[in-house]
């Protein structure tokens, strides 16, 4: 699929990546006694699916006449797009029609009558036609293959090779530590504390990333931005961003946690006082104080144990319900557990109570998360059908499946917390496949999926060869469906292979948080895609996001500014990614 990367002197490597799909329409079609699944060419538009396809001369071609055409949508690197060279081969008489992201068309006339065996080769690049050649095309590309209503034409082994800058793992590490350098020294020197009596390292400012101007004030306690931070201090020792980390933890174990009832708690930055009425889920707490017990600074992790283990016994006391479930959330002040959470909430705490139960070497704790997950598969079906996967795949399984596996992490050998993942992996699987590579709704966030599927791989690498396949197609599949017609991408559902941004799904359109941080999950040696093609992806996505999306103060978590504000939420969503390709890149 790609070439090596190669480079001027003095110019960074780039690398040719072939980006059509199924270029010699060899992918297996669905069967006509598969119920429900048409029989689509994979990775094609077609009017008439599987009825186009002839054999012939060893190969398989599809036929075009009138409105009987196959198209397939590409990524281009919008400062390379001049690079793209298109190419096949095909009997008869048609064209190739370039559509870039205005829609703006370049035609090749092809006619193969005078061609040996009747067959020609082509290969052109677009930008050498009109109109591309007098004004540069803006990706995203659709490749269309026609003929007239009174001509016919067949094609085969039908390409687009596309070039994306591919430098190398050292000089990919010294970008992203750049950008986090930046990106954790503006976003904590104007969003924390510095209001009220006392000044804390709570994270509660909002601020407008294209004026820097004030937006408002929100409560303390534990932010996302140190998980982040804990993360990436593993990748990358760094002075500053360890005193950062440690500071927080120090006025998280001091102000954000009750001193009787040892819950989270919220953290009133204007008074300075604790608010201790509002319920609180715990699992985020627990969650990152066994982070910190695990592999957090040295002196605050059997403080932070200490911690983990209080919120559990409040958990056992309190939490567990007459139906096996176990209470999201606390009042802080009292005690009080609180059930008013989504159904998706269900498997949060039992997680992080398998987790305590290993690390304390305590069972209780583990027999209280295995009966959680007895109750939940007492009820719960997996849902979904190859065209509407989601919500059950992202949300249910993105939920259920990551609870479940961070279970069977904490303990190799229990069947019952394998087991779920293993389930939800048989039954989505195939509709996986089947939604990328047929055009069904795929959402942005399946990527919760693909980590789900890449660590569950580590824990059982039987299963690692059928994720290595399904996560190469998902991989291409959103690098091509998420970009928009003006070379940026967002995270936005495709939908029959394109963006759909007017959808009410609550996509973010903006920073490509998903497809970030999904390209830097797949990066994995053991599944054979630590490749340059994978990380020359993923660097066409990172450069085109801070072109696209970069503002004096942070990052835009939409498509374009607003007259009124622009809240800085843009750059954390754009940091998950980047720490976890920085992990993947120091191993």
């Amino acid at each position: 699929m790609a070439c090596p990367p190669v480079a001027s002197a003095g110019e960074e490597p780039t690398i040719r990546v072939q980006l059509i799909d199924n270029p010699r329409f060899e992918e297996a079609v669905p069967s006509a006694e598969t119920p429900g699944v048409p029989r689509r060419i994979p990775w094609w538009r077609t009017a008439q699916g599987a009825e186009q396809l002839v054999e012939r001369d060893g190969a398989v071609w599809v036929g075009t006449a009138g409105s009987l055409q196959a198209q397939q949508p590409f990524a281009a690197y919008a400062p390379l797009a001049g690079s793209v060279v298109v190419s096949g081969r095909m009997s008869g008489r048609g064209r190739v029609v370039v559509t870039d992201g205005r829609g703006t068309s370049v035609r090749l006339e092809l006619d193969s009558a005078e061609a040996p065996d009747g067959v020609q080769e082509f290969s052109f690049r677009p930008t050498g036609l009109e109109p591309f050649a007098s004004r540069p095309p803006s990706p995203r590309f659709l490749l269309t293959l026609q003929a007239d209503a009174g001509d016919a034409a067949y094609w085969t082994d039908v390409r687009a090779q596309v070039e994306l800058p591919c430098p190398d793992e050292a000089a990919l590490r010294e970008e992203l530590v750049s950008h986090l350098d930046w990106f954790f020294g503006e976003w904590t020197e104007r969003s924390l504390d510095r209001v009220g009596p006392r000044e804390t390292e709570f994270v509660c400012r909002y601020f407008d990333v294209v004026s820097g101007a004030p937006a408002g004030i929100g409560a303390g306690g534990l932010s996302s931005l140190y998980f982040a931070l804990l993360d990436a201090l593993e990748a990358q020792e760094a002075p500053l961003w360890r005193r950062r980390l440690e500071d927080f933890v120090d006025d998280y174990l001091e102000l954000a946690i009750h001193p009787e009832t040892g819950l989270p708690r919220g953290w009133n930055v204007t008074e300075d006082v604790p608010e201790d009425d509002r319920p609180r889920e715990v699992h985020v707490a627990l969650r990152f104080l066994l982070d910190l017990a695990e592999r957090g600074p040295e002196h605050h992790r059997e403080r932070a144990l200490r911690h983990a283990l209080a919120i559990g016994e409040h958990v056992l006391a309190e939490g567990t319900l007459p139906d096996g479930n176990i209470a999201p959330g606390y009042r802080p002040g009292n005690g009080r557990p609180a059930t008013g959470y989504p159904p998706l909430r269900r498997l949060d705490v039992p997680a992080q109570l398998a987790r305590l139960g290993a690390v304390a070497g305590d069972g209780r704790f583990t027999a209280a998360a295995r009966e959680a997950v007895g109750t939940f598969e007492f009820t719960h079906l997996w849902h979904g059908s190859w065209d509407v996967i989601d919500p059950g795949f992202d949300d249910e399984f993105g939920h259920y499946g990551e609870r479940a596996l961070v279970m069977w992490k904490a303990h190799p050998t229990d069947g019952t917390f394998r087991r779920i993942v293993h389930s939800g992996w048989r039954h989505f699987a195939p509709l996986w496949r089947n939604a990328l590579r047929l055009g069904g709704n795929v959402a942005a966030d399946q990527v919760r999926c693909w980590d789900v599927f890449v660590r569950m791989a580590r824990l059982d690498p039987a299963e690692a060869p059928a994720v290595a396949e399904l996560l190469h197609a998902a991989v291409r599949s959103h690098f091509k469906g998420e970009q928009y017609g003006n070379g940026a991408w967002g995270d936005v559902t495709i939908f029959d292979f394109d963006p759909r941004a007017d959808l009410q799904v609550g996509d973010f359109t903006g920073v490509p948080q998903n497809l970030l941080a999904g390209l830097a999950i797949a990066y994995e040696e053991d599944l054979g895609m630590r490749t340059d093609e994978l990380r020359a992806m993923f660097t066409a996505v990172l450069r085109s996001s801070v072109t696209e999306y970069r503002r004096p103060y942070g990052f835009l978590s939409t498509r374009s500014e607003h007259s009124t504000t622009n809240p800085g939420g843009g750059a954390m969503r754009f940091v998950p990614g980047l720490v976890e390709m920085l992990g993947k890149l120091g191993d």
